[in-house]
Parts: C-alpha cells; structure tokens; sequence
C-alpha cells in the first residue's frame, strides 16, 4: 500500500463515524429457504462445453421493469449477449407476471438462472441473480449485516453459487452493498461474504463504492471530494488486496451515468485467476442507472491457484487478520469504536 494512500485511508476508517452493523448470517443452502424469499433456480437449457475461459458481467439492472428492453440490450451488445456469467442485482419478481425477470432474462440468453429474493417487494420480491450457462453445483444465500440508515434499512444479501470450470469448482459472489455507509462498515458488510472464501473465487456486483465520507449514515459530506485518494473504490481495492483479491476492472472509470463525477460503484474481483483478459464498461447500454461491466478470465488448475496463494510449506502467505491493510483498518477502528 502506498504510504500516502495508507495513511488517508486510516484518516477516513478514523473519521467515518457511523452507526453499528448488526450480525452476518451464515451461509445457507438455497433449498433450506422457504416461504416469500425461496430462491428459485433452473439449469441452463444445453450445457455448454467445458472450457477454463470464461467472461463474467455485473449489471445492476435498476429493477428491470422493461423486460423485454432488457433482453432486447443485452442480445445486442456482442460482448454481454456472449458472456458465460452474467451477475445481476436489483432484479425483482412478481407473481402477476408469467415467470421471474430473471428466468425471462435468462431463457432468452439460452443460461441458466439462480434468483434469490433479498426482501419482499409490493406483491413479490427484489433480490440478486446469476445467469450462467454452466450447471450450478450449489447455491447459497447469506444475510449480509444490516445497517441502521435513516428511511432506508433494508435487508442486504450476498449470493454464492458454485460453477465447475476445467474440472474444478470455481466459486462466484454477488453482492449489492449499502449506498449510505462510510468505508469501515463497507468493509464490514462485505467481510462475511468473502473471509472464507476458497482460494479460487470472483466476487462482484454493486458495491456502491461512492465517494463521499457520510453523517450519520445519512447526509453526504460533500468537502471530502477534495481529499486526495478518498474515494471508497480505492480503499475497498486496498482491502481485497490484503486478501490477495485483484480488481482488474478497478481502472474502468465510471460505472454509473453521474454528471461532474466519475463514480466507480461496480466492480468484478477475482483470486487465483490464472489470466486476465480484456475488460469493459458498456457505456452505450442506457437501459439501467448503472452500466455493466465485464472481464474474461482464463481459470488455472486449483492445485496452480493453492500453489500460488501459499508459501513452500503450503502456508497462506497473507491472512485477513495478518495483513498490513487489514490491521491499520481494525486499529483504526478500535480506536474509534463508534466508526
């Protein structure tokens, strides 16, 4: 971490004070969940062919209320309507209409859909989904922990599925992060969701990275745009640097249609990824609030990725709690145990 940078990030850990977090969830079976947030998940039509390449996009879909201009944007622009795995957040599903709009989505791209309800909507639901065109080995939903904002305390949720890539499981996170939280409690938020993940994993979604320092979870402190390096985006790729995470789409620029800003809110962050390829944002996409954002990969042997994330005695070389980021954000944070 450069040292310039260390040190704003402990100022903004030390001076976003905030109210607490409440508890993770664990990670649950999607077939252990009943009732309203049942999840729902069918396999993609044909199996695709096995292959260790793969393209991944995430797309906040702002609801998707124009289905079927959803499907018409996606199938239109050659690098989404070709991707392998299509991360989507703010989905929603009512049972008025024929099937879920992530299943209408994903029927017409020919994949397979995971959707899973983060809370109750009007007559349905408004979740997280992912689209693939491999099987799903398994699907889990996690309660993300829950902050106390004012008119807008809602249940967050990450989402994990399971795919096999080269003959070895590969797994996938998507989140959809709070707007209003300053970068402790981000961190804090995501922390569960990816602590234990294996050594070969991508995360992405909206982690609403903005760049703003907010009061009491509510009001924007705008003085804090000209703070060198205070933009949430480069604090949170500090931290998933300490867990040995990359974000290749980090230079991207923006990811949402701001005037005057250039706001960095989704991003795809993988571990133990042999070979990055190209990367985008599709900025003619206008269909959403946010646009999406895509990266190929090329997935090494697990044996390649462990090899790689541990030392000669087959020893993690870096640990949440050992990391040089990770212990300046908790000190900070202790220091200020209102933060």
């Amino acid at each position: 971490m450069k040292p310039l940078f260390a040190a704003t990030l402990s100022a903004l850990l030390a001076s976003a004070c905030s109210l607490p977090l409440g508890p993770p969830g664990a990670w649950v079976d999607w077939t252990e969940i009943d009732g309203p947030l049942r999840p729902e998940v069918s396999p993609p039509p044909t199996e695709s062919t096995p292959s260790t390449r793969l393209r991944i996009a995430t797309f906040n879909v702002h609801y998707g209320n124009d289905v079927e201009g959803l499907i018409r944007v996606l199938k239109q622009n050659p690098r989404l309507a070709t991707a392998d795995v299509l991360l989507l957040q703010e989905i929603r599903s009512f049972p008025e209409e024929s099937e879920s709009r992530a299943r209408r989505v994903a029927t017409a791209l020919g994949m397979g859909c995971a959707y899973a309800p983060a809370r109750p909507h009007k007559t349905g639901t408004h979740g997280l989904a992912v689209l693939s065109r491999l099987p799903f080995e398994s699907v889990e939903i996690m309660e993300l922990p829950r902050a106390t904002i004012a008119m807008g305390t809602e249940r967050r949720i990450a989402m994990a599925v399971e795919l096999r890539v080269g003959g070895e499981p590969l797994r996938i996170v998507n989140v959809h992060l709070d707007t209003r939280l300053n970068i402790g409690d981000r961190v804090g938020q995501l922390r569960p969701a990816i602590i234990d993940a294996p050594p070969r994993v991508i995360v992405g979604g909206d982690f609403n990275t903005n760049p703003f320092v907010w009061t009491a979870n509510t009001i924007p402190d705008a003085r804090t745009l000209a703070v060198a390096d205070s933009d949430q985006a480069r604090a949170l790729d500090v931290y998933m640097g300490s867990l040995d995470f990359e974000n290749p789409t980090a230079s991207l620029g923006a990811t949402v249609p701001l005037p005057l800003l250039t706001v960095h809110l989704d991003s795809i962050y993988t571990r133990g990824i042999a070979q990055l390829g190209d990367s985008g944002v599709e900025r003619s996409v206008g269909i959403s609030d946010h646009w999406p954002v895509w990266l190929d990969v090329t997935v090494d042997s697990l044996q390649s990725t462990v090899d790689g994330l541990c030392d000669a005695r087959g020893v993690p070389r870096r640990s949440d709690s050992e990391s040089p980021a990770r212990r300046q954000a908790e000190e900070s944070l202790s220091a200020h145990p209102d933060s």
